[in-house]
């Protein structure tokens, strides 16, 4: 889920960015594509956790609504 977010927010983060503005994707995108895997590990890591926290909560509160 978090890698569909991320390719499909890339392009436009890519195109919109002012000059020397870097997010979490666009380092990722950077490291990655000099393959630089090892630099590019803790922002990869970051994202995932960023997107995983409030999916987490949601979830949690959807399933206290169920029960």
């Amino acid at each position: 889920m978090v890698m569909l977010t991320v390719i499909k927010e890339l392009p436009a983060t890519l195109m919109l960015r002012p000059t020397g503005f870097d997010t979490l994707a666009t380092r990722l995108w950077t490291y990655t594509g000099n393959e630089s895997f090892a630099a590019a590990a803790p922002f990869a890591v970051l994202l995932i956790l960023l997107a995983a926290i409030p999916t987490g909560i949601i979830i949690s509160k959807l399933l206290k609504e169920v029960r």
